[in-house]
């Protein structure tokens, strides 16, 4: 079923009747309804477009990383030398607010960004550095704040401690939610300042930034050797989220060598191991709601070389493998797992899980047109229910406003989809 649902994309946008096309709204972008048409959905299913808008930031930007507010109608926008811009997707308007070093900001590689909208879209949590020109490492410690949509920017109190120790000083950041609640590291990246500090116990926190409180923490140089161990890992990547009982979960994966770890708040950190070697090469991870689960996305690609400008590049040979895989954290056991085949090269797509744990949006296979190509899962089952054309050939953020739409960007072009409830 997966791979006659793939056979059929090409085909799919030029059979979507023309009432369906008219439906679609189209804010600040030279775009037909025609050419609308090639971002809907294939087949029948769930998802329909509703809009396609282009953010008032100028031209498409492979480098921009985007995010709608919880409401649907902000966003922001980071770019790698312009900063940070705030503004309104379909009012076109957009002001540029601060130029930033977003690499010193993430408490991982691959964490998402430092920046996090509030829940109730009135404002941004983020964070303000002084760096040493011109090379823009930092010399002093992070700082958060709130940002207004006016740009105005209102900075919060230094830390204090609660149920934690105050550690070191602030420098990396990962949001939990849009209250203030996020993961930190304190003390973990002397070496990045200049001059470098000495950190001699960095400790990974729980922190409430609306109340300026260290809420739980443990040493790093015990996550990975254990109780004595003078060995700091690094964080490769990590996910959070706060269970229905209000304390903070975390799934990391540190290394060397590379491990998942998981920590929830009040209880010892704990070794754990995902599937199709996760620790080692890893297309992401993703917590339903509530933390008790984790999608599981493995690498998938077909092999081969990657030829950008020779036309007598040899084809690559397709792979089939795993695309997507449902994990429970208690039990250590696989709920269900989905293959897939790759068979060209494509930038990739962000997996997002929908608020109400129903449905995640991953990258799937591309197809010849090498276009990155999103697809909706159910998370009951692993089915593939539909997928889409992402927006740009670049890669694609991905997300869910707080009723439940979908929104897909790439470079600043975001399409906007309804989910149909009790499909």
């Amino acid at each position: 079923m997966w791979r006659i649902l793939l056979a059929s994309v090409c085909a799919a946008a030029a059979l979507v009747p023309a009432a369906a096309r008219a439906q679609v709204a189209i804010h600040g972008c030279k775009i037909s309804p025609e050419q609308a048409a090639k971002y809907a959905p294939d087949g029948d299913g769930p998802v329909r477009l509703v809009a396609l808008t282009c953010a008032p930031l100028g031209p498409i930007n492979n480098f921009l990383d985007l995010r709608l507010a919880p409401d649907g109608e902000g966003f922001l926008a980071l770019e790698s030398r312009k900063g940070l811009t705030v503004g309104q997707l379909q009012a076109g308007d957009a002001q540029h607010l601060t130029t930033i070093d977003p690499p010193f900001r993430r408490l991982a590689t691959g964490a998402d960004l430092g920046f996090r909208w509030s829940s109730d879209s009135r404002f941004i949590w983020g964070l303000t550095q002084e760096v040493a020109q011109p090379s823009h490492f930092p010399t002093g410690p992070l700082h958060v704040e709130r940002i207004g949509r006016d740009g105005v920017e209102t900075q919060l109190p230094e830390l204090r401690d609660a149920g934690g120790d105050r550690g070191g000083d602030l420098d990396g950041v990962l949001w939990v939610n849009g209250e203030g609640l996020a993961l930190a590291t304190l003390g973990l990246h002397g070496d990045r300042y200049r001059p470098p500090r000495a950190t001699p116990d960095p400790t990974l926190a729980v922190v409430d930034f609306r109340k300026g409180e260290v809420r739980r923490s443990v040493p790093m140089s015990g996550l990975l050797g254990g109780v004595g161990s003078t060995t700091i890992p690094g964080i490769l990547d990590a996910i959070a989220v706060q269970r229905p009982d209000g304390k903070v979960r975390t799934l990391m994966r540190l290394g060397p060598p590379p491990t998942w770890m998981l920590w929830t708040e009040g209880e010892a950190p704990r070794r754990i191991d995902l599937p199709f070697g996760a620790a080692q090469q890893s297309g992401g991870v993703a917590f339903l709601p509530g933390g008790d689960r984790v999608l599981v996305i493995p690498q998938l690609h077909p092999f081969g070389m990657i030829c950008e400008h020779n036309p007598n590049c040899p084809a690559p040979t397709p792979v089939t493998g795993p695309l997507a895989a449902l994990y429970d954290l208690a039990s250590g056991k696989l709920i269900w797992r989905t293959e897939a085949t790759a068979s060209y090269f494509a930038n990739g797509v962000a997996a997002a899980v929908s608020p109400d744990g129903r449905y995640a949006v991953i990258g799937v296979p591309a197809e010849a047109d090498r276009m990155p190509r999103a697809g909706l899962i159910s998370l009951r089952d692993g089915r593939v229910l539909q997928t889409f054309r992402g927006p740009w050939n670049s890669h694609c953020e991905v997300g869910f406003t707080a009723d439940g739409r979908l929104w897909l960007n790439g470079g600043g072009l975001v399409a906007i989809y309804q989910i149909t409830r009790g499909r």
